[in-house]
């Protein structure tokens, strides 16, 4: 999404925000000056913009809230933020308390994701209760995104006390995993997934406003 709303001209900060080992800069290909500000935009392309912050930079849940706090004073600067805060309620609670105007659930139709989604949505409507969370499927059909989402919305509703709203679908695409396998930013690619993440990186851009809060991307 991140790198879609780069490639149509929107200036975009993406923020690794994931408590764990696996990140962003590996998926993308990002070498990272070790004399450059730990708390700095790096450059990654045109318009696209990546703070980092990942386990091996921030040790403890402290520091990694105090260094997104930093990080979060650059947000105004960007027509886009997205904040990748992984599956963690650590993660997502100290990416959210950085001022997310919402947050981006992305789940998968099979069994435990729907489970994980819920919980995840349970735990963020209790601690921000007034916080938009619309779902996004990814890597699957249409049809079976329809289907789990009105599982999930049903369950919101009647035990959370919240209209849910869908984000619509990402499809699998080989092309994109290729790209990522490879270490090459996703920028590259071209395929129908990154089709879909544009037009929804459009959607969010007008729903947000040029000065608007961060989005918050949130993956499971």
């Amino acid at each position: 999404i991140a790198a879609a709303a780069a490639r149509r001209g929107r200036t975009t900060l993406l923020v690794d925000a994931a408590p764990s080992a696996a990140s962003l800069r590996e998926v993308i290909g990002l070498q990272i000056d070790p004399s450059a500000s730990r708390d700095a935009p790096c450059f990654v392309a045109p318009n696209q913009m990546f703070a980092m912050l990942s386990a091996d930079d921030a040790r403890g849940a402290g520091e990694r809230r105090a260094r997104l706090r930093r990080i979060a004073a650059h947000y105004r600067e960007y027509e886009l933020v997205v904040v990748d805060a992984g599956a963690s309620a650590e993660g997502v609670s100290a990416a959210l308390a950085t001022g997310a105007g919402r947050m981006l659930a992305v789940a998968t139709p099979d069994r435990l994701a729907v489970v994980a989604t819920f919980a995840l949505l349970k735990f963020v409507s209790e601690r921000f209760p007034e916080l938009p969370m619309p779902v996004l499927f990814n890597r699957c059909e249409p049809s079976d995104a329809t289907r789990t989402f009105g599982l999930i919305a049903a369950g919101a509703e009647e035990f959370l006390g919240k209209k849910l709203f869908p984000a619509g679908t990402l499809p699998e695409d080989a092309t994109l995993r290729a790209a990522a396998e490879a270490g090459v930013s996703p920028a590259e690619s071209s395929g129908s997934a990154a089709q879909a993440a544009a037009l929804l990186a459009e959607l969010l851009l007008h729903a947000n406003g040029r000065h608007a809060r961060p989005l918050l991307l949130n993956t499971t």
